[in-house]
């Protein structure tokens, strides 16, 4: 009788370290862990004593990220395109989390597709929108129960969505168009999101960053080739060079990073926070009428022009 009452002291006892532990232990999942804004913030996280999930698209990524970031990284392996690979890493993610949940999510995981609207083909501009926006609206679904939506069978506070947003999402630029598009949905969803959520006590929360040094520069400023047969040639050569200075001047990852944890951890974030060296002109732009930003537009792709006629009168 004594062994076996000792025996269940001793389970108890397990199981109560185990619970602690799970308190302790906060975990974030990360889409798009495995480059760029996403790897940095994992990094960034687990240095501040969180425990990271990432999800990366290559099976081949995970063990050498793992072994990068150390023990507190998990990677799963999902498309934020592909609804059945990120329900099947569900069931990873919660064997992993427990019944203890996630304490945050953040939607990280984009792309930038460049071209004219009038030109660019559908198919782009579908795939820029299924990546950015019904990617994000797929992973928070899938995801939620564990966020705090489904209190009858996790018993985690709730958590925190944090959707990374951009600039874009507050001015739309030529040829910039399915990017804007894509960011201003994401601010769309964030605000009706962060106010359904309110039932559940689950905080959304958006950032707005400016450029940022990440791999997203390089991939949009490869144009279609086609595109350079259209009439905006002239302006997507420019866009391409404009996409390379900015990448040099572009705020290094650990920035957002840094802003992002301010958003986990405070104990009331703000609902969105801007991230940019030229807020002054982001604040002021709901007071300048649209005609002006058109005519600044318009004179730069007239001085475009100019360039381009000169430069072939040159050579003939």
């Amino acid at each position: 009788m004594g062994e076996r009452s000792g025996y269940i002291c001793a389970e108890n006892f397990l199981h109560i370290l185990r619970q602690k532990i799970f308190e302790q232990m906060k975990y974030i999942l990360i889409t798009g862990a495995s480059t760029g804004i996403g790897y940095t913030t994992a990094k960034f996280l687990i240095d501040k004593g969180f425990s990271v999930i990432g999800s990366v698209r290559k099976t081949n990524e995970v063990a050498k990220i793992e072994s990068e970031l150390g023990p507190n990284f998990k990677g799963v392996v999902f498309d934020v395109t592909d609804q059945q690979s990120i329900s099947q890493s569900f069931h990873k993610v919660e064997d992993l989390v427990g019944e203890h949940g996630l304490f945050g999510l953040i939607n990280n995981a984009g792309i930038a597709v460049a071209g004219p609207l009038q030109h660019l083909s559908i198919d782009r501009f579908e795939y820029q929108m299924n990546v950015n926006v019904n990617g994000l609206v797929r992973v928070t679904q899938t995801f939620l129960p564990l966020l705090g939506g489904n209190k009858k069978k996790y018993i985690n506070t709730p958590g925190r969505i944090i959707n990374i947003g951009s600039v874009s999402g507050i001015i739309a630029t030529p040829l910039l168009g399915p990017y804007a598009a894509s960011k201003f949905a994401v601010e769309a969803i964030s605000d009706s999101l962060r106010r359904e959520l309110l039932l559940h006590g689950i905080k959304v929360i958006l950032v707005q960053p400016g450029p940022i040094k990440t791999p997203i520069w390089k991939k949009s400023s490869q144009i279609d080739p086609e595109l350079l047969e259209t009439e905006y040639a002239p302006f997507l050569k420019q866009t391409e060079r404009r996409i390379e200075r900015t990448e040099k001047t572009a705020m290094p990852a650990e920035n957002l990073a840094q802003l992002i944890y301010k958003s986990l951890t405070l104990s009331k974030p703000k609902t969105r926070y801007l991230l940019s060296d030229r807020r002054w002109f982001f604040k002021l732009l709901p007071i300048i009428p649209d005609r002006w930003i058109d005519n600044l537009f318009h004179k730069s792709m007239k001085k475009t022009l100019a360039k381009e006629l000169a430069n072939s009168n040159k050579n003939t």
